[in-house]
């Protein structure tokens, strides 16, 4: 139902921005939104058996390392976050259709009722997306705190392979859609930045006043772009946990007075080659590769307005 619910309302986004071009940008925003939600649910295949309605794996892993209840105290604080930017994008559609449309005709009902549900739609894969880096970030936790109260690296070395498993896996199942999530709001970011750009190049008087106000209606779809890249930098924080998990063993198994043995320096060196972190495609995600792209976002968006005022002066 969901899936069929979703093609319905991506190929009505597809059609409604081949219908009215006066709001191109707009509307390539909602498709980029649609169709990243879309490819992002059509990938997740083996979801149930890490959070099946039967207890999945990382509940059942949560639970035995005592941190499930925390778990589930910031995944509901993250799910009212989320519940509040759809409830504003509520708002603003109800709010746009009567500025901009001016009327209440079947058509900018449609429109405004399928972008309602294309946020909702991208804002629960985000919230799913956000829950399983949440568990990493947790997991990783607790494993340095259990390895304190133990300091036993035998059963250290088995739960760090557990760790990486858990790690390769939830990476594994959410990858494809971590792309499209990304790839979908890098685009309405720039669809939004290039409606900024069309208001201050072509259009003055009531006109400019009324379009500025729309624009800010879109609020809520810069936040939802910009949720995307604070998912981004939670898997960064994944694999920056993972490199820090060495440095904290070292310092746990050394004792003041005594010295470094051969057992000790194998298994940090177990731990650190084992480059554990967020994988997508094969690449590891870390805080290099998140400044790297905020660079390149800024750099394009930079470009973007210098090219667009030239021509205006141009003109």
């Amino acid at each position: 139902m969901v899936v069929v619910t979703l093609l319905l309302t991506t190929a009505f986004s597809v059609y409604n921005l081949v219908l009215q071009q006066d709001s191109l940008f707009g509307n390539f925003s909602q498709a980029a939104f649609s169709i990243g939600a879309l490819v992002s649910l059509a990938s997740l295949k083996e979801v149930n058996g890490l959070v099946g309605p039967t207890g999945g794996l990382l509940a059942r892993y949560a639970s035995r390392c005592g941190f499930l209840e925390r778990w589930g105290r910031k995944g509901r604080r993250n799910l009212l976050i989320i519940t509040l930017i759809w409830t504003s994008k509520a708002v603003t559609c109800v709010l746009h259709l009567l500025v901009y449309d001016g009327t209440s005709s079947w058509l900018s009902v449609c429109i405004a009722l399928v972008s309602w549900l294309q946020a909702g739609f991208y804002l629960a894969i985000i919230h799913f997306a956000f829950q399983l880096v949440l568990f990493l970030q947790l997991m990783l936790d607790g494993f340095s705190v259990k390895f304190y109260t133990s300091l036993d690296m035998t059963t250290g070395a088995a739960s760090w392979n557990i760790v990486q498993s858990i790690l390769r896996r939830v990476s594994t199942t959410i990858e494809t859609s971590f792309l499209a999530v990304q790839t979908s709001a890098f685009v309405a970011f720039l669809c939004i930045t290039a409606q900024m750009l069309r208001i201050i190049m072509t259009q003055t008087g009531d006109e400019l006043y009324k379009s500025w106000t729309c624009t800010l209606l879109d609020i809520p779809t810069l936040i939802m772009a910009l949720s995307a890249l604070v998912l981004f930098a939670d898997a960064a924080a994944v694999s920056e946990k993972c490199t820090r998990v060495p440095p904290v063993v070292n310092s746990l198994l050394v004792d003041p007075g005594s010295a470094v043995t051969s057992r000790h320096h194998s298994f940090v060196s177990f731990i650190s080659n084992s480059d554990a972190g967020f994988y997508v495609k094969g690449n590891r995600l870390n805080s290099m590769v998140l400044m790297n792209y905020c660079y390149l976002c800024g750099a394009i968006i930079c470009g973007i307005f210098t090219t667009a005022l030239s021509m205006s002066r141009s003109k």
